[in-house]
Parts: structure tokens; sequence; C-alpha cells
């Protein structure tokens, strides 16, 4: 991403309007406390950014695979407006995190992939991640899915059966990428897509 500021040019390697606006608070607590543009202008170019903020696990034959830990509807749109530039069409894998947060924001996550999503995207389900306790589990992510409108919406029972089917869908100038939180092994995840991906087109 690259911006002017005061006529002084940034650049950040994080994509997404989001990053460009966290990248202008920083320029502007910079700027305040005395920091040189040179300084500002080098900070924000050499800033790697946050693990699993949109973070990049591959490229494959023009297909990249990202790994993201969006889960509420406005980093979902955050995540998703920062993606559909860069591609052609988007495979989402969404795990959502947790029956309470999915119960109680059932109708904006919809919302969120519906309005966000194009009818040649395809969002996939995993099932809902357990943190255990004494929640109520009478809903799934097939409850979610259904209120989604737009993108060809899929259930996966499993891990295996959504890497089955990414691997099947996908092609040249798609972005693919994981979504969700509290799950730490979801960016092994998205490393065995890139590894699938490559035995592909070998």
């Amino acid at each position: 991403m690259r911006f002017t500021v005061d006529g002084i040019a940034y650049a950040i390697s994080q994509p997404g309007r989001h990053n460009v606006a966290n990248a202008l608070a920083a320029i502007a607590l910079c700027a305040e406390l005395g920091v040189p543009a040179k300084a500002r202008q080098l900070g924000l170019q050499r800033f790697k950014g946050i693990q699993r903020r949109l973070s990049l696990a591959g490229m494959v034959d023009e297909m990249t695979v990202w790994d993201d830990f969006a889960h509420n509807p406005d980093k979902l749109r955050a995540s998703l407006r920062a993606l559909r530039p860069m591609s052609r069409r988007m495979l989402i894998i969404f795990q959502p995190h947790g029956y309470g947060p999915t119960r109680f924001m059932l109708d904006e996550l919809a919302r969120a992939f519906s309005q966000e999503m194009r009818k040649s995207d395809v969002l996939t389900g995993l099932p809902i991640f357990d943190a255990g306790g004494t929640a109520d589990r009478s809903i799934s992510t097939a409850d979610l899915l259904a209120r989604v409108g737009g993108p060809l919406c899929l259930t996966a029972k499993s891990r295996a059966a959504a890497l089955h089917e990414i691997i099947s869908r996908a092609r040249p100038g798609d972005a693919i990428a994981v979504m969700g939180a509290r799950d730490d092994s979801l960016s092994a995840f998205a490393r065995s897509i890139v590894r699938a991906l490559r035995r592909r087109v070998k």
C-alpha cells in the first residue's frame, strides 16, 4: 500500500485500507513526538506486520494463501476488502470461534460475508471451534452459512474435507484465506494448503 501525507510518500507491506488507517495514526503520533519524516518512512517500510493479520502463508502458481485472525464482522469486512482487489476470486475458509460468539454475532457475520463476497467467491465453513466449558452447542456452522447470500457456501465436516474442496477448486489468480481466532493450529492448516497446492502443480 502506497500513500502520501503532507507531500511525503509512505509505503507499507500490509494490504488493506485498515492498515493504512493504522499507519496514519502512527505517523500522526510520531510527528507529534518530533520523529523525522525519514525515520517515519523507514519505520513503516520495515514493519513486517503482526502474525495472523493477513499473513502471507505462501504463493503457488499465482495463487496466494493467507492466514488471518479475522473472526468478528468488522475484522472480516476489513480483511475481505483488502483481499478483493488482489484476487480474481476469494476462497475463504472460516472457523467460527466458539458457540456463544457465533450465536451472538450470527446475523452480523452472515451479513459481512454476504456484502463483501462476490458470487464467484467460495466460502467454506469449518466446524465451530470448541473451547470447552458449558456452552450451548445447539448451533453449527451450517446455521451461519444458511444465512449467507452471494458466494457459494460449503460446509466442511473436517479440515481434510475443506482442504480437498480448496485444492480441487483453486486456480491462478485466487486468494485463499484461512480465517478464525483462538485456534493456534489454523496457521499450520494454512501452510498445509500451500504444500498441497505445490504438490498439485508439480
